[in-house]
């Protein structure tokens, strides 16, 4: 299985103290939908259940309010230095329930079978992501969950096209696009993810769709769209997409939110694909 983790799509966004926080904002931004998520595909208390690429613990954390104390989460990550914000975070919110391990899940051995593997925008860096389910399966029992929620650049996209759309918001998704593009990251996640899951002898996942919206000058994606933009910055330059003074970085969130309020309209984060399936007892 390790043979297709140099072919994975490299992670755009960098390693970074403050790509850590950009995110913690985005785990803010996102919990509403990914425990929208969890709760539908069936996590519940007393539940032992593994996140797949926890970073700095935002979907671990979640997991672990919704298994209670009963339950346990073990994240596992390929940065062991993100890991270290991790554990501190658990610590500092008193979590005993969640643990970490540094380490690929493709290759990665954990001594149980769990009941749930969940994970968010993660599978969209795996090459192949019939593989990765696949791994991260066997460490299931039978009935055991899997629950995903990747972004779809490709349908945010769409949605940003749209006349009413303000001119900054546009810039930000064709920019954001331009860079997966030239760094062969796959756009259309909604399309793939059925397939991946039918070739790793899973069940047809049940699918949904939903994303961050906001309006007003209080809300908070607007900073996380500006960090997210800010962690693309040096490939945006380095592609000839753009440059550092059109982008103008340090005053973007705040001419978003701007054009969003004296418009009256409304602008979307990135468009999530929520994705669930049960582990069969015939599975493998």
């Amino acid at each position: 299985m390790s043979g297709n983790n140099n072919l994975d799509p490299v992670y755009v966004l960098g390693r970074s103290q403050r790509e850590t926080e950009r995110l913690q904002r985005q785990g803010q931004l996102l919990e509403p939908f990914t425990r929208l998520l969890f709760e539908a595909a069936g996590i519940t208390t007393g539940m032992r259940v593994l996140d797949v690429g926890c970073g700095a613990g935002d979907v671990a954390f979640l997991v672990a309010k919704l298994v209670g104390p009963a339950g346990s989460v073990i994240g596992v990550d390929k940065n062991p230095l993100i890991l270290e914000t991790a554990r501190l975070r658990a610590c500092a919110a008193g979590l005993s329930n969640v643990t970490f391990v540094a380490g690929d899940i493709r290759d990665v051995i954990l001594d149980q079978d769990l009941d749930a593997a969940v994970g968010r925008c993660i599978l969209m860096y795996m090459a192949d992501q019939a593989v990765a389910l696949r791994a991260i399966a066997r460490h299931l029992r039978p009935g055991g969950i899997l629950a995903f929620e990747e972004a779809d650049f490709s349908l945010t996209k769409s949605i940003m096209a749209n006349a009413a759309a303000v001119p900054l918001s546009k810039q930000w998704i064709f920019w954001v696009f331009e860079v997966f593009c030239h760094t062969g990251f796959p756009l259309q996640i909604s399309m793939s993810l059925p397939e991946a899951f039918r070739q790793a002898d899973l069940p047809h996942p049940q699918m949904y769709m939903d994303a961050p919206a906001g309006l007003g000058a209080d809300w908070a994606g607007y900073e996380y769209l500006a960090e997210s933009l800010r962690s693309l910055l040096p490939l945006l330059v380095q592609f000839g997409i753009t440059t550092e003074e059109e982008v103008a970085i340090d005053t973007f969130a705040e001419r978003l939110r701007t054009e969003v309020v004296t418009q009256s309209s409304v602008v979307f984060g990135p468009v999530m694909i929520g994705t669930w399936a049960h582990k069969t007892s015939w599975w493998g």
